[in-house]
């Protein structure tokens, strides 16, 4: 069974951490930290899909300036790009003028993954801009997805922000030689 934790969230994800705190994880894990001065605002749980969503301290999920929103989909097989096509079409039938852009795309970890930038030049919805860089994986047990947003036009500091949080998301499998998983102590938020 594939295991949904971030490495430095585990407790306050799950309150029973205290059974895994300080030992490895098993199987296959997402590897993400929660960025600084980031709260988690959100969790849920729907079938085999969970979703996180991470805000500023001082914001909430109803009303954020930069939000990252992680997705794992336990047991299905699709492919990164794929998925980014999709949410590239449902973003273009939503926001008009919106358009996304292929940053990268190969193999990391040993697992395929697609990194992509979405924009929204002005969200109906909201009123503002929307930018989001995502990243996709294709695990062996689970399909991830993690998006770091901007409901403004991202400034230098931003993207190099953005940009760095995604690149450090990485999977892990205590099962694969050489793809070991960290050992995990319980969360601590500022």
């Amino acid at each position: 069974m594939t295991h949904f934790r971030f490495a430095l969230l585990v407790s306050a994800l799950f309150p029973a951490a205290s059974a895994i705190a300080d030992s490895a994880m098993q199987g296959e894990n997402l590897l993400q930290a929660l960025p600084h001065g980031y709260k988690i605002g959100y969790h849920t749980r729907q079938g085999q899909m969970r979703m996180s969503e991470m805000v500023p301290s001082d914001e909430s999920v109803e009303r954020w300036t930069r939000m990252v929103t992680t997705q794992v989909f336990h047991g299905a097989r699709m492919p990164a790009d794929g998925f980014q096509q999709r949410l590239a079409a449902s973003l273009a039938g939503a926001c008009p003028g919106a358009n996304a852009v292929k940053i990268d795309a190969g193999e990391e970890d040993g697992y395929m993954y697609a990194l992509w930038q979405h924009v929204c030049p002005l969200n109906p919805a909201t009123g503002t801009p929307e930018h989001f860089w995502s990243k996709t994986i294709e695990g062996n047990d689970a399909f991830y997805s993690v998006q770091f947003a901007f409901r403004h036009v991202p400034s230098e500091r931003d993207t190099h922000l953005a940009l760095r949080h995604l690149a450090e998301v990485r999977i892990c499998d205590s099962r694969i030689p050489g793809r070991d998983c960290p050992n995990v102590s319980p969360a601590h938020q500022d």
